[in-house]
């Protein structure tokens, strides 16, 4: 059977972790710590920054070389968040997350404690893979939507979720024309099946509420310093952060006032689908600038959602973003296809990363800035229809074509159909 190269990738980096401890829902005490230990040591120190050039009409690749070359032109540095076993910013935060939660919450109980959570694509890939290594069993709540538009991100989300472990998990399609609310809508009515607040206090089930926890904004800060000084990034005059749930905007603010020395600039940027904060700041979005459906998972399609999300209300309420950006699905496109042609998956970046990356880029000519950051939030593999597949010697690399198709690859349809997930 043939395996996602991002199966491989999770498989091949956690090998140690798995070997040492094959059934983690049974381990406690000293044993237990050690275990929450190489997760630490595994989801950390892995984020690093590339270094773009901003030319008239595009950017160019620096090589490590020439990222502190006076061209006279802007750089954009981006933090790269992807250098890791779930290739996506996600991971550290569950890490982080579950080891506060075994310290702080003694009812959960490994093996039978089950982890729920909502997602969009990422976030659920990480949480797919940290309770697997951690022992717990997982339901995750996810739009429909994704499954009809991105079905490749649906397949990895179900791999990683479901994995191969005694726990197991599941993953759950949230039926509804609402997106992210339908998820949340079906996420709530489960808590209420195994108890509410009850079930809760007896370790039924437990919340790592990634969007509304202080623990999200610390572990996703640790890795920007992270990607900071393994980069060696210089003083910034702006950082530019995808909006979502605010909670790498907030982080970003936050690694800001440790990383500079003088007081650059926060900028948000959102899709054109359903841009909740753009219009908060300026009110309603003209008919002919919105599109048609979300394309940027996890940084549009928040709006239409009946809570607050606490880091966003807390960036407004501070003015601490200078602008929102919005950035429309051609301008990201053109940014994605260019970038990602000939890369292998791990070098490859996904659209919000795209579009970060855009929007960085008018952000510096705009304002004549000579160095700005953004994040590289995931890569390219959970977009379109294909899964890519581990290469072998004969085939070689795996690498981006376009389109959403690799150059050694399954439909995501089939893949998941003829997955078994145990």
């Amino acid at each position: 059977m043939n395996i996602s190269a991002p199966q491989q990738r999770f498989e091949g980096m956690t090998s140690e972790i798995r070997q040492k401890y094959p059934h983690p829902e049974s381990i406690t005490g000293e044993r237990r710590c050690k275990l929450r230990e190489l997760l630490r040591v595994y989801a950390s120190d892995c984020a690093r920054a590339r270094c773009y050039l901003v030319e008239d009409d595009h950017v160019a690749p620096l090589e490590w070389k020439h990222r502190h070359t006076d061209f006279g032109r802007p750089k954009i540095w981006q933090l790269e968040m992807t250098n890791n076993f779930s290739q996506n910013h996600y991971l550290p935060t569950y890490q982080y997350l579950l080891q506060k939660m075994e310290e702080t919450e003694p009812q959960i109980t490994p093996g039978k404690t089950i982890m729920l959570e909502v997602t969009t694509g990422s976030a659920g890939i990480a949480f797919g893979h940290v309770g697997q290594l951690a022992g717990y069993p997982r339901e995750l709540f996810a739009p429909q939507e994704i499954a009809k538009n991105d079905p490749a991100r649906w397949a990895l989300m179900k791999e990683a979720v479901e994995g191969n472990d005694a726990c197991g998990g599941k993953l759950i399609a949230a039926e509804g024309n609402e997106f992210l609310a339908s998820a949340i809508r079906q996420f709530r009515l489960r808590i209420q099946e195994l108890g509410g607040q009850q079930g809760r206090k007896e370790g039924r089930f437990a919340l790592p509420n990634h969007s509304l926890r202080a623990e999200t904004v610390e572990a996703c800060k640790q890795s920007l310093l992270e990607a900071m000084r393994n980069g060696d990034v210089p003083p910034l005059d702006a950082a530019i952060v995808g909006i979502g749930n605010g909670t790498s905007a907030e982080a970003m603010k936050q690694a800001l006032k440790q990383h500079c020395v003088t007081k650059p600039v926060l900028f948000g940027f959102e899709g054109k689908h359903d841009p909740g904060l753009w219009q908060k700041l300026h009110g309603s979005l003209p008919a002919h600038e919105r599109e048609d459906r979300v394309w940027m998972y996890g940084v549009d399609g928040t709006g239409n959602i009946d809570m607050d999300f606490r880091f966003v209300e807390a960036l407004l309420h501070e003015g601490a973003l200078k602008d929102i950006l919005l950035i429309s699905r051609q301008e990201c496109e053109k940014m994605f296809e260019t970038l990602n042609h000939g890369q292998t998956v791990e070098h490859t970046m996904g659209r919000s990363s795209a579009a970060g990356l855009a929007a960085a880029a008018r952000v510096a000519r705009e304002n004549n800035f000579r160095n700005v950051c953004c994040i590289r939030y995931d890569t390219a593999a959970p977009y379109g229809s294909s899964v890519p597949i581990s290469s072998n010697p004969i085939d070689g690399q795996t690498l981006y074509t376009s389109h959403g198709n690799w150059s050694n690859h399954t439909d995501a349809q089939d893949y998941g159909k003829d997955t078994v997930f145990r």
